[in-house]
């Protein structure tokens, strides 16, 4: 086993992946995503879409075609898109957003024309920085402000790739959020209440709770991005 590749017993449980057939598969780059919340474009474009199947065909299409993660043309195949990252295939006119299913598998959700330059990102924490108010991003991105009502745990909709902030998403009553972890994983719910590190939620006719820090705010009265 080379250091490009891991075997595919070893991959994370969210890949979507078949594991009894095949021995190595790409391992991606460090990168702003883990390896449970993220995927290499090798793996996206030969297991995924079923685009290509050898890794010389992923280079290809890389490289001979507009492939865009949040807006950036990206051409290798070790590149990790992760969880709410926007992959835009210009030249087919097609878009997912990362998502993970109710099985905890991360998957592709197709974007609905003119939305791929658009991107839900959780705040996870604040700082402060030469006078300015610095947003670290659930995606490693950092964002400065002077705006103080952004709270970790929050979620920014962003414009790609120029990051302007196009609307302020808080986590709190009353918002609709998108669960990453938990019994209800993949699901969308109405927030109920937030105690501590807990946080209360709704389905139609069904309460249940869960940890805050698996909620993703995507919207008051309806989401803000389709995540079907």
């Amino acid at each position: 086993m080379t250091k490009n590749h891991l075997k595919s017993l070893s991959a994370p449980a969210s890949w979507n992946i078949e594991r009894k057939g095949l021995v190595f598969i790409t391992r991606p780059n460090p990168g702003a995503h883990s390896l449970e919340t993220g995927l290499p474009l090798s793996v996206i474009f030969k297991t995924y879409l079923k685009y290509a199947k050898t890794q010389r065909e992923v280079r290809g299409i890389l490289h001979s075609k507009q492939i865009l993660v949040d807006g950036v043309r990206r051409k290798d195949p070790r590149f990790i898109v992760g969880l709410m990252d926007i992959l835009d295939i210009r030249d087919a006119g097609e878009a997912y957003r990362v998502l993970i299913d109710k099985r905890g598998k991360l998957c592709l959700a197709s974007v609905k024309k003119g939305g791929a330059d658009t991107k839900i990102c959780k705040i996870r924490n604040k700082s402060m920085c030469k006078g300015k108010i610095q947003l670290h991003l659930h995606d490693g991105r950092n964002l400065y402000t002077d705006n103080n009502s952004y709270r970790a745990g929050d979620s920014l909709v962003l414009k790609i790739p120029e990051q302007d902030i196009k609307e302020h998403l808080p986590l709190a009553k009353g918002m609709f959020v998108y669960l990453v972890g938990g019994n209800h994983i993949g699901e969308v719910a109405e927030v109920v209440d937030i105690v501590g590190t807990r946080i209360h939620l709704k389905i139609g006719d069904t309460a249940f709770e869960t940890l805050r820090k698996y909620a993703y705010a995507v919207g008051k009265d309806k989401t803000v991005l389709s995540i079907e």
